[in-house]
């Protein structure tokens, strides 16, 4: 089998097409369906909500540096655990790096399918014969060993990176709390 781009560079190099392969075009659509496509919206909007609290939780580390006013969200947690490294060990400081870790997990998977190509897996037979077996997101890393992943473009696969990017968000309101006032705790005793 064959993503659709593959499918266009071997027509382009004339190894299938017109008087190579009798199936030649094949109408692929543009579009996924609809419920493909409610659910991705929905997952736009759990990462959306997850990235804006992500803000506030490194906030209450901390003020943050100048440098991070235009810095990618990723660049944010890695600040953010990098301060909470140095802190004194507690179960707030434990807390907020699992929810750090998750939040970067589920803010990783997001860009696996929000930064993919799409494309439609294809089989070319040996009499030329097309079959469509449905349609792909492909992401390439741009990160040095990061994995290439093919992911089914499906509403159940939309669904679970949203219920990880929602379930990474929650309880942020108590650990963002909960770092002001054990920053606050800090300082108090550092005036001490």
């Amino acid at each position: 089998m064959v993503a659709h781009s593959e499918a266009l560079q071997m027509a382009r190099a004339g190894q299938i097409g017109p008087g190579r392969c009798h199936a030649w075009p094949v109408n692929l659509s543009d579009e996924p369906d609809d419920a493909v496509l409610l659910e991705l919206g929905r997952l736009t909007w759990a990462a959306i909500n997850l990235e804006d609290v992500v803000y506030e939780i490194r906030r209450a580390v901390g003020p943050e540096p100048a440098s991070l006013a235009r810095a990618p969200i990723a660049e944010w947690i890695k600040d953010a655990l990098k301060k909470l490294s140095v802190w004194p060990e507690s179960e707030i400081r434990e807390t907020a790096c699992h929810w750090l870790l998750a939040a970067q997990e589920a803010l990783e998977d997001r860009n696996c399918i929000l930064h993919s190509v799409p494309g439609t897996m294809v089989h070319i037979a040996s009499d030329g014969a097309v079959t469509m077996h449905g349609q792909v997101l492909d992401h390439i890393p741009r990160r040095r060993g990061g994995s290439f992943r093919r992911i089914p473009l499906a509403e159940d696969e939309f669904r679970l990176v949203r219920l990880k990017l929602a379930n990474a968000r929650a309880s942020w309101i108590d650990i963002c709390h909960a770092l002001y006032e054990e920053r606050k705790r800090a300082n108090n005793a550092d005036q001490s």
